[in-house]
């Protein structure tokens, strides 16, 4: 019988029964390298770990905070784990992309049985190799002998005291063993408002000349400042005396819709013309916002149909639509229609006399509907109050009443 273990070795013999033990045995766990957040990041730096050994996390949970020359970063877990060691501690620097920091197991294992997998010596990173290999080749014997010069500038290349070091700037000073304090009151400072740059710090070092230093400060010094000396202006065009002055814009014409009513109001009547006429035009204004209100109802239905943009054309609440007016010709008493005498009962001496003649009031009014250019929709809506009292004051007599 033999029992296949995690790691892909197979017992036999007097070696089965441990395989059969409760215990996990020898879970072997993997190296969790220093990841490479962009195609050119070479080295980082352990700014903070989220969790501790033993921890267990889930993937997408933020396991360090890291640090490069260009900005701080947090990575995630891919998968679901323990933290079973940390190697690289926080605050440690320049280390080099793929170092083991730290050793990942699953969840489940028995820490206190697991196969820690072989470290081999933190390689050297290749931006350290570079400056290295710079320093050797361009360093001055007095840089290489003496310590650094600590000589505070002068002028106006003082750094700003109160400046948060990039972090490129404080990795650099970090690798050099110089602090943020001497680095502010001994490195001259090329960035705009005395900020510190990287070159500074590497012209202070001599890794690079700083002749060239000064040189690329002055053209970016030059190039931030726009020289307007050489613009001028164009000459005015002559005005001809033939040109035309410019019309102010006019507000837009109101536009006025008309009509024209005949009433005949009995002389047994009860009620005055006037009174008829304002519970005329009382029902037609309703009438009108009604079936506004239905036209907007059906707007609203349409997938083109914008809340928004509706609220934006909508008029001020005291703003009207229209404006309308009423004006009374003189009336005139008519006689109602005349009766005629049927010509076989006159020859028949079966004429009898007419009715005393009604007299009626016949009026005429004259309405005036002013349309308001601002309100939008105005129009459509005096034209149906319009075409409504029309039907009051001819047809729907009878609700007047």
């Amino acid at each position: 019988m033999s029992v296949l273990v995690r790691s892909g070795t197979r017992l036999s013999g007097a070696r089965w029964a441990r395989a059969l033990s409760t215990t996990r045995v020898c879970a072997v766990a993997t190296n969790f390298g220093m990841p490479a957040m962009s195609p050119t990041m070479t080295e980082g730096g352990i700014v903070e770990w989220k969790i501790k050994p033993g921890d267990t996390f889930a993937a997408g949970d933020v396991l360090l905070e890291i640090e490069t020359d260009k900005a701080q970063i947090d990575v995630e877990a891919a998968d679901d784990g323990v933290l079973a060691k940390i190697y690289a501690p926080e605050g440690t620097k320049s280390i080099a992309v793929n170092t083991p920091i730290a050793v990942l197991a699953e969840i489940g294992d028995d820490l206190s049985n697991l196969e820690y997998p072989e470290v081999a010596s933190a390689p050297v990173a290749e931006a350290d190799a570079k400056a290295d290999d710079v320093a050797e080749t361009v360093a001055t014997p007095s840089v290489q002998s003496s310590p650094v010069d600590i000589t505070p500038p002068t002028g106006t290349n003082l750094a700003n005291a109160k400046q948060t070091l990039l972090p490129s700037v404080s990795t650099l000073l970090h690798r050099h063993n110089i602090s943020s304090e001497v680095a502010l009151t001994t490195i001259s400072a090329s960035g705009p408002q005395g900020r510190l740059l990287k070159g500074d710090v590497l012209a202070h070092l001599g890794l690079v000349d700083p002749s060239k230093i000064g040189k690329l400060s002055a053209a970016v010094s030059n190039w931030s400042k726009l020289d307007l000396s050489n613009i001028k202006l164009r000459p005015e065009a002559p005005v001809s005396s033939k040109a035309k002055p410019a019309t102010k814009a006019t507000k837009p014409v109101a536009k006025t819709l008309t009509g024209q009513f005949r009433l005949e109001v009995p002389q047994d009547t009860t009620f005055s013309l006037k009174s008829l006429v304002d519970r005329a035009a009382q029902l037609a204004q309703k009438d009108s916002i009604r079936l506004a209100q239905r036209a907007q109802e059906a707007r609203s239905q349409s997938v083109r149909y914008d809340a928004a943009f509706e609220a934006l054309l909508a008029p001020a609440k005291n703003i009207k639509p229209f404006e309308s007016s009423f004006k009374f010709a003189q009336s005139s008493p008519v006689k109602s229609r005349a009766v005629k005498t049927d010509i076989y009962a006159l020859l028949a001496g079966q004429v009898t006399p007419p009715p005393s003649p009604l007299v009626d009031n016949v009026h005429r009014l004259d309405v005036q509907v002013v349309v308001n250019p601002e309100f939008a929709g105005a129009e459509a809506r005096a034209q149906a109050y319009l075409d409504r009292l029309a039907f009051y004051l001819s047809d729907g007599k009878a609700l007047l009443i």
